[in-house]
């Protein structure tokens, strides 16, 4: 008899306190609903995904709950045409994590409509070394060469550099020839994000110092990964037409600012969601991924493998609070180790 899979199950109580992140055995049938049945391989820590654990009632719909929102690994049985037992799949976003049970687990059942079969020459531990992180950062580049930039028009900024998201466009945009500046509030991370491609970075209070609507105009385009007050201070340091691709809300969802740069300078702000992407578009969007990024920026992007084990309340707070640079995988697949 096939031993039940381990499996990292959240319970949501009235409070933060009242709620359980448990390590446990469970029967696959348990697992919320799905036509394709996977051997997980890897998943990720998303910030999402260390805010389910810490705070479960601000991501998860019902409890328990398997937290998790990126999985890679192989089919062990479908139900649907074109995927077969053996084939190795990604899947992210979709309620992944959230409504139904995500990828921290050593199962998990996915719908057939978001299953993605990795290209050839894809293996799953490089899909997740993008994962959500890299679909949010490719489309944040389509968006804003949409809107006119491109490497002539100058400099970029990426707010939030160390994060996953960050790390990712960071690398994608210097690939792409754009030169980057990468702005952060952490003072030791010059190295981390030179290895990626930055061609300088600014600290994050630089740019919070001057409150005004508008400042020196710097950037022709921006990828803002925080929000919240940094927003208002990135969009009011574009140049005329620039736009800034909004990712992430880490700092809050506010937009606490101006309509005056808007105005008087042309700008756009765009948001970007990965969620509802079509499979087969996420499938090229990851091969073009790693066709721009060099494996060696890769390696940079993600510098931290954990086990399911290590997935524990201490370490999402940590995730939290930034003390992680880039992606950190998790290991599924040998979690018994």
């Amino acid at each position: 008899m096939m031993e039940w899979p381990l499996a990292l199950r959240v319970y949501s109580g009235a409070a933060p306190s009242q709620c359980s992140a448990v390590l446990e055995r469970m029967d696959p049938e348990q697992l919320t609903a799905g036509e394709v049945l996977v051997g997980t391989a890897y998943s990720s820590v998303n910030y999402k995904d260390a805010l389910a654990v810490v705070d479960p009632a601000s991501v998860l719909r019902g409890s328990p709950r398997i937290p998790g929102i990126d999985v890679c690994g192989s089919v062990l049985s479908a139900d649907v045409p074109g995927v077969q037992q053996g084939d190795a799949v990604f899947a992210s976003g979709n309620g992944l994590g959230e409504s139904r049970d995500g990828g921290f687990s050593e199962m998990v059942r996915l719908q057939g409509r978001e299953v993605i079969v990795l290209p050839k020459g894809v293996e799953p531990r490089q899909a997740m070394m993008l994962g959500t992180a890299g679909l949010s950062a490719m489309l944040a580049l389509e968006r804003i060469e949409w809107a006119g930039a491109t490497p002539a028009t100058g400099p970029v900024a990426i707010t939030g550099a160390t994060g996953a998201v960050g790390a990712v466009a960071v690398a994608l945009l210097a690939a792409r020839g754009y030169e980057v500046e990468a702005v952060t509030t952490k003072r030791d991370a010059g190295s981390f994000l030179g290895r990626l491609g930055a061609a300088a970075v600014v600290h994050q209070e630089e740019l919070m110092a001057d409150r005004r609507p508008m400042q020196r105009a710097r950037w022709a385009a921006a990828i803002d990964n925080v929000g919240g007050d940094l927003l208002p201070q990135v969009t009011g340091s574009l140049r005329h037409g620039g736009a800034v691709a909004v990712v992430g809300l880490a700092g809050g969802h506010a937009f606490p600012g101006s309509v005056l740069p808007l105005m008087l300078r042309g700008l756009s702000i765009l948001g970007i969601c990965s969620d509802d992407i079509r499979p087969e578009r996420k499938a090229g969007m990851l091969a073009e991924l790693l066709r721009l990024i060099p494996k060696e920026r890769l390696d940079v992007i993600a510098p931290l493998e954990v086990s399911l084990r290590d997935v524990d309340r201490t370490f999402c707070q940590q995730r939290l609070t930034g003390k992680h640079f880039g992606r950190v995988l998790v290991r599924t697949a040998v979690s018994r180790a």
